[in-house]
């Protein structure tokens, strides 16, 4: 089957659910009560007051009551090694379906030349062995028809664990009717060019924008941490569209992006935000605020606290359009109550940048020459009451700094040996791992 035609009729399967989700988009509050009910049988009313806002470890605790049959357990990607596991059921295999319809309907829409060429979705090699029954990749989110036509429209790289970047990229390379690349975290495609450079696949003089000719679009995280690395990427593409995903979990999918928006993911799931103590239904969310998210799933989550913060930044027809801010985390060891998003945001000149503990105080890591890196980045910090507290007290030592070479493949690869997998791994403004001295390879500043 030539490219054309299984990208039109991978389009014309996911034109339904498209028609669904703009009659949706119209009326969110509508569509969010129908989805309520469908999942619970009751009234968002009742709803509120029967069940609490619950965590990952009170589930854990409570033995995942309700739950029904399920597929497999889906490892997270965890930050450390922690892996933990989501019931993965039918019906929330079929909410992530619905959002991905939506979506490769829409972009298909709106650049029609994609249907001419392959696409690349990236697939990342395990670290350890899968779950049976689990996603083989990361194209596992697509629906039956899509899997059906992978092989005539997606390049699939036939690689060896051991020498996985320099067989994807041979297979890359030699793919030059590529049109599009769908991947998570934008550090994956910078670290596929600079193997190619590495490693003299294309001549020193070349540019990566020569390497695939026809290459239009690269689906990436965008926002919060990602945001540096998405605009490095643009960069290097600069004819290329960077299209930023929508924020998608293990547990769920919160928003799609939908004609340069990213409304909510409202036909899949049953959205709940919290601000300041309070909680609030998706058709009651104000523009600018920011927000931590509520799940109710077809997985047996229920008001399930996700950890991840989002911004209110206009709609999508009726429906509120939502830009990921960062997770919803504190690094507090002495009550310095450092929260992520604030320190990604002072983290944002450098190329490549993380706080992580050591030895009794925070240590920046960073690439890149930034003038008194670390004073600049412990002034931003000291904004923070609690940081600068703690500081006063002699709880914590100031701030040092540690500079180091190709910080994001080093990363990239320290990550991979704490058990993450490849397509998972994405910037941390705070990591909690407290080895990074040792495992990356720079100078102390």
């Amino acid at each position: 089957m030539r490219p054309w035609l299984g990208n039109a009729l991978w389009w014309l399967g996911c034109w339904p659910e498209r028609l669904a989700f703009e009659r949706a988009a119209r009326r969110p509050e509508a569509a969010q009560r129908r989805r309520l009910f469908e999942l619970v049988g009751t009234s968002y009313e009742r709803f509120r007051e029967s069940y609490p806002v619950v965590e990952f470890d009170d589930l854990e605790r409570a033995g995942w009551p309700g739950l029904g049959r399920v597929l497999h357990w889906q490892p997270t990607g965890g930050s450390c090694g922690a892996t933990r596991k989501i019931p993965y059921t039918r019906a929330l295999r079929a909410e992530f379906q619905r959002a991905v319809a939506a979506w490769v309907a829409d972009m298909f829409w709106r650049q029609r030349s994609l249907l001419d060429g392959r696409a690349y979705w990236v697939i990342t090699p395990p670290v350890t062995r899968p779950e049976s029954g689990s996603f083989g990749d990361d194209a596992g989110y697509l629906g039956p028809l899509a899997r059906r036509i992978l092989d005539s429209v997606l390049v699939r790289p036939d690689y060896r664990p051991e020498s996985y970047w320099m067989d994807t990229a041979r297979a890359l390379l030699a793919a030059r009717d590529l049109r599009l690349v769908s991947l998570w975290s934008p550090t994956y495609w910078l670290l596929l060019v600079e193997c190619i450079q590495a490693n003299g696949l294309r001549p020193p003089n070349s540019r990566p924008r020569d390497w695939w000719p026809h290459l239009q679009a690269i689906s990436c995280w965008a926002d919060g941490p990602s945001r540096a690395y998405a605009h490095k990427l643009q960069g290097l593409f600069p004819q290329v569209e960077i299209a930023a995903k929508g924020l998608l979990a293990t547990e769920g999918v919160v928003t799609i992006p939908i004609a340069g928006r990213r409304p909510l993911a409202l036909r899949s799931h049953f959205f709940e935000f919290e601000s300041e103590g309070r909680v609030y239904p998706a058709w009651q969310l104000e523009q600018g605020r920011e927000y931590a998210v509520l799940l109710t799933t077809g997985g047996g989550l229920r008001r399930y606290r996700l950890g991840d913060r989002v911004r209110v930044e206009g709609c999508y027809r009726a429906t509120p359009s939502l830009v990921f801010v960062g997770r919803e985390q504190v690094a507090d060891r002495f009550g310095e109550k450092l929260h992520f998003a604030h320190v990604g945001r002072a983290l944002e000149p450098f190329e490549f940048a993380m706080l992580a503990f050591e030895e009794g105080g925070y240590v920046l890591f960073f690439e890149g020459e930034v003038p008194d890196a670390p004073a600049r980045v412990e002034q931003e910090l000291l904004a923070n009451f609690h940081y600068r507290h703690c500081l006063d007290l002699g709880q914590l030592r100031p701030l040092r700094g540690f500079r180091l070479v190709g910080g994001t493949a080093q990363y990239t690869r320290v990550c991979q040996l704490l058990g993450q997998r490849l397509g998972e791994i994405k910037p941390m403004p705070v990591h909690p791992y407290e080895g990074w001295s040792q495992a990356l390879e720079g100078r102390w500043v």
